[in-house]
């Protein structure tokens, strides 16, 4: 009997590059954008970490009201 298929697992917060790669925009943008408060993100130390779904379910609900 062959071993079940280990469950995929998708990290919960990701760094901005994961982030700009998404949007299609600039790392450096998603930064700007986190600072002035217009994205969410959690700060750790120096560090950004962004919930890429609420991120992207901010982005489909803004196209949606369109």
């Amino acid at each position: 009997m062959p071993a079940p298929d280990p469950p995929v697992v998708t990290p919960k917060y990701v760094p901005a590059k994961v982030v700009s790669e998404a949007l299609g925009i600039h790392t450096r943008t998603v930064l700007k954008l986190a600072d002035e408060g217009k994205l969410p993100a959690h700060r750790f130390g120096k560090l950004y970490r962004f919930d890429l779904a609420a991120i992207e379910g901010m982005f489909s609900a803004a196209v949606n009201q369109d």
